[in-house]
């Protein structure tokens, strides 16, 4: 009650704020005046965003019942993070309040064209208006000019709730519970996650982190009693940062920034020591994208030292997670770096198909398109996708751009397999994720994909006169990497590909480059 509370006081701060900096013109004053024939409450607020829920059921349109009108503010054009951010909170207030198939409005308050221009590529079913153009309407008959606008706009497509390149919503995500539980539950202070790109690392990180804001603890054994103790968590998206020192000063700021702004904080044992709140909690760091600031060729070996120490030194009241590409699981291995047995591996594999099926049921697909044969359609998606998160995404998306009347059939999902937009897609996710020798593995392969093994890559590849070091160890660990990636999978000795797009895509667009695959790997 008291958290509720406290985010209601927050919301209404936020809306003083909008009136005092964004709009001059007190439009938020007409807006509640002049809609008085109408329902309207706020959804969100953020110093960058309001989000209104606006009921017109009374008035006499058909089509028009009830709407989102969005403000954005003055997004500084540097902070995409923040864009970004915005981009996905406004969907997922689409998709909770059940409201995919309706048409919504922007109206933009000196936010930067660049922004403006983003948001219109990214919102099919979006009337985008200027600040002023909202006063116009609310000084006028507010709800008939609302409908007449929205209705310019009336959806040729549904707005669709899938996230193919970013993070899921933690509503959405489905599965992962046995990794979860091992981070959150088990006296493993480390982990080290990875994956191929979209796979879900980042989602597994948010979900994680909202468990922790839905009260999850931890669970440690004391006397041979289970005890709780509350989790605090921060997550660091370590891609934008470029020294250990910039990974220190965003913790710093986000848990104890009093403390930051007096320069006192120099280690993580520091933050403990001078966070109260930390003494009886236990906090998590969730780490995103790491690679590159683990990297053994970087001239910060010694601060990925003295970072570890500070972690192995605190491990009593602060678990971490890192995830990152293939870079990730050989440093964990190496006995040379410094997070040499610092951390337990995992990696995240495709969904099964109880998984698929799960995610389409909360994405509440099922309520804003007529899909024939439900099950039937789970399990093509689950075929045609090999259960990869973004992949399925994907697909589901492109069905509802391309339904007709809003009804998807299973063979509406081959129909989209086939779209140049779809291989493309696929393409770029799966096969970016390689080497030019497990390209050009993939490539031999693909020459007879129905009898794949170990022996006969191995006689493929010497054919090409390829002189490598160790072959049979090098194609051992390409085809341990692809299975890992979720591009290929082991059964009894034999190999397969997880998709069925994958062999078409190497002899459609691949096969010409594998002489310049073959010299790229005698290199």
């Amino acid at each position: 009650m008291k958290n509720i509370v406290q985010t209601k006081i927050e919301i209404l701060n936020t809306q003083k704020n909008w009136e005092q900096n964004n709009l001059k013109n007190n439009i938020l004053t007409l807006l509640r005046d002049r809609l008085k024939k109408t329902e309207i409450r706020i959804v969100k607020a953020t110093p960058y965003m309001l989000v209104y829920y606006v009921d017109i059921q009374k008035q006499l349109d058909k089509d028009i019942k009830e709407f989102l009108l969005i403000l954005l503010g003055h997004m500084p054009e540097s902070e995409t993070n923040i864009s970004y951010e915005h981009f996905s909170s406004i969907k997922s207030c689409i998709t909770q309040e059940s409201m995919t198939m309706a048409s919504h409005a922007i109206f933009y308050c000196q936010t930067p064209q660049s922004i403006q221009d983003e948001y219109k590529e990214c919102f099919d079913n979006m009337v985008f208006q200027q600040s002023s153009d909202l006063q116009y309407i609310l000084e006028s008959e507010a709800s008939k000019k609302m409908i007449t606008l929205l209705s310019r706009k009336t959806p040729k497509t549904l707005q669709s709730p899938f996230k193919y390149l970013g993070p899921v919503s933690p509503e959405f995500f489905v599965g992962r519970e046995s990794i979860i539980s091992e981070i959150l539950d088990s006296d493993t202070a480390g982990f080290a996650i990875t994956g191929g790109r979209r796979i879900g690392k980042s989602s597994l990180l948010h979900k994680i982190s909202d468990e922790i804001s839905r009260g999850r603890k931890s669970k440690t054994y004391l006397n041979n009693k289970i005890m709780k103790i509350p989790y605090d968590s921060c997550f660091i998206d370590c891609i934008c940062h470029e020294t250990f020192q910039d990974v220190y000063n965003e913790i710093f700021y986000k848990m104890n920034l009093r403390e930051f702004l007096k320069g006192s904080l120099r280690s993580i044992k520091d933050l403990i020591d001078k966070t109260p709140s930390l003494k009886n909690n236990k906090l998590l760091l969730l780490f995103d994208e790491m690679d590159d600031l683990m990297d053994m060729n970087s001239y910060q070996y010694i601060d990925a030292l003295n970072f570890a120490k500070d972690l192995q030194a605190s491990s009593r009241h602060v678990k971490f997670v890192i995830t990152g590409f293939r870079n990730i699981s050989e440093i964990i291995h190496n006995a040379k770096h410094p997070f040499y047995n610092l951390c337990k591996g995992m990696y995240l594999k495709a969904f099964k198909k109880k998984h698929v099926h799960r995610f389409f049921i909360l994405s509440r697909m099922k309520s804003n398109v007529n899909i024939s044969s439900f099950n039937e359609f789970i399990l093509r998606i689950f075929e045609l996708s090999g259960g990869y998160p973004s992949v399925m995404q994907f697909i589901a998306d492109q069905l509802i751009k391309h339904s007709d009347n809003h009804i998807i059939t299973p063979e509406m999902v081959d129909l989209v397999m086939n779209k140049e937009e779809t291989i493309d897609f696929v393409r770029k996710t799966i096969m970016g994720n390689t080497t030019p020798l497990e390209r050009l593995i993939c490539i031999l392969a693909s020459e007879d994909p129905s009898n794949i093994t170990e022996n006969k890559l191995i006689a493929k590849i010497r054919e090409q006169n390829l002189q490598l070091n160790d072959t049979p160890k090098k194609v051992y660990d390409s085809l341990k990497y692809l299975c890992n990636n979720c591009i290929m999978q082991e059964e009894n000795n034999k190999f397969r590909f997880l998709y069925p797009l994958i062999p078409i895509i190497l002899n459609r667009d691949m096969k010409d480059s594998k002489q310049s695959l073959i010299d790229e790997v005698k290199q």
